[in-house]
């Protein structure tokens, strides 16, 4: 608003959170700007499952008027997958006003000329590996129990933690109390590169989330890492994942479940060819969302609604 009567912008993109955000552009707006709302994650959701709020509390109801309050606000929406489009539309959305642009991996980090099921370069030890915040829906308990079940049928077997969050402290002393110190390595925060050669050097990515309703229709950008270096993903079977992957695409368990997680990783392991072909199914569905597509879609979105 400050900067506007020197530079007379045309379009403002707000990402949130929170959504109120979108009031920013309010000046701006008034003289023509055009407003999109980039709604990451739907608040209601996210602070249901961050907070334990029943969806009928006060808070949550606030939420969703702010939402759609904001929506409105927006000359467009754009959201990061199917089921949040769903939701948002449910909620009072117009449909065609909300756009899906995924939030693909970076290019210039993620890129890779890894071939499939390329081996981690130890013959020696079997890397399970986790990346992004450390909070206890996550998963990451769930991925400790599985791991005493998997070390009599993987010699080697090591999981790799990388991220920060307040569940550190617990998963920590767990590893402790399990006596899996030399199994469980926690590397802490790393910047995005680290993490992309991370990734090169790992067997199988682990995304072991929880059951929520924000993890129930959620899509982890971090499953089109793991494929874009070539790498099997073993995630929860939710409906924002199944959207856009089935059994022929990536590796289910059910959230909450150490042995079935245990038992996605025993696949990927007694069967390297099947996990090969599963990986490029997989990787057909990252390239077809590229950022080269999404990027598209955005500029598309842009000029239309000049």
């Amino acid at each position: 608003t400050l900067r506007f009567p020197f530079r007379r912008y045309h379009v403002i993109h707000v990402h949130t959170m929170p959504d109120i955000l979108v009031l920013c552009a309010l000046v701006p707006k008034l003289f023509g700007a055009l407003v999109f709302l980039d709604l990451h994650d739907p608040m209601p959701e996210v602070f249901m499952t961050k907070y334990s709020l029943e969806a009928d509390s006060k808070a949550v109801r606030a939420l969703r008027a702010l939402e759609r309050f904001s929506i409105g606000f927006a000359d467009a929406a754009i959201t990061p997958n199917e089921a949040f489009r769903r939701l948002f539309e449910s909620r009072g959305c117009p449909p065609g006003k909300m756009h899906v642009i995924m939030n693909s991996p970076d290019p210039s980090i993620f890129e890779t000329d890894a071939e499939v099921g390329e081996s981690n370069g130890n013959a020696n030890a079997f890397t399970m590996m986790y990346h992004g915040t450390v909070v206890e829906r996550h998963g990451l308990g769930t991925a400790l129990d599985a791991l005493p079940l998997l070390q009599s049928d993987i010699d080697g077997i090591v999981f790799e933690i990388f991220g920060d969050g307040d569940y550190v402290p617990r998963f920590l002393e767990r590893r402790e109390e399990m006596q899996l110190n030399d199994s469980v390595q926690y590397h802490g925060k790393v910047s995005l590169e680290q993490i992309a050669a991370a990734i090169e050097h790992a067997d199988v990515g682990l995304i072991p989330n929880l059951r929520s309703v924000f993890t129930e229709i959620n899509l982890p950008t971090r499953i089109f890492e793991y494929l874009s270096k070539g790498k099997p993903v073993i995630v929860p079977r939710t409906e924002g994942i199944l959207d856009y992957f089935d059994d022929e695409t990536i590796f289910f368990f059910e959230p909450g479940d150490p042995e079935s997680l245990a038992d996605a990783v025993r696949r990927v392991v007694q069967d390297p060819e099947h996990a090969a072909s599963v990986v490029e199914k997989g990787r057909e569905i990252y390239r077809k969302h590229h950022w080269s597509a999404e990027k598209q879609v955005l500029i598309r979105m842009v000029e239309d609604a000049k």
